[in-house]
């Protein structure tokens, strides 16, 4: 019987995972800073709920599933792009600083080893835990929900 509930469990990840990315898709066609800041808490969630995971309080790990992973790496792909584009458009120096370093440090900490996982590039990075991303995960999320509302846009 566990077995069966265990099934159910990853085919409800799957579904959730793969909800979540059409409702990231349609984000698109809200106003920049609902999208923005919809990009930030969608991060910020992932990475909240794996410092949870890692400190024993929830038993879900972010990881367990192919399709979650997918949507981890789209999701993140698009905030990065979101965060550097948002770098342009700040009016203060120090705002302007801390969304292009949080886009390029997803880029290089999160994008590169996950395109190496998936086949896409054919060099990596030093294995390091995944905590780092998580903690890298709240700090972009944190930036990403700010940035838009200080822009100068």
């Amino acid at each position: 019987m566990s077995g069966i509930a265990e099934a159910g469990a990853g085919n409800f990840i799957n579904i959730a995972a793969l909800a979540v990315s059409f409702a990231f898709v349609i984000t698109l066609l809200l106003p920049h800073k609902i999208h923005a800041m919809i990009n930030g808490v969608i991060l910020f969630t992932i990475g909240i709920t794996h410092i949870l995971y890692e400190t024993f309080i929830i038993e879900f790990d972010v990881r367990s599933s192919p399709v979650l992973i997918f949507v981890i790496v789209f999701v993140v792909a698009a905030t990065s792009k979101e965060l550097i584009a948002e770098s342009i458009r700040e009016k203060g120096k120090v705002m302007k600083g801390l969304t292009f370093l949080a886009g390029l440090i997803l880029i290089v900490l999160v994008l590169v080893p996950e395109l190496y996982h998936l086949g896409a590039l054919s060099f990596n990075l030093p294995d390091y835990p995944f905590f780092i991303n998580a903690i890298i995960y709240l700090f972009a999320g944190a930036v990403a929900i700010i940035a838009p509302f200080l822009a100068g846009k």
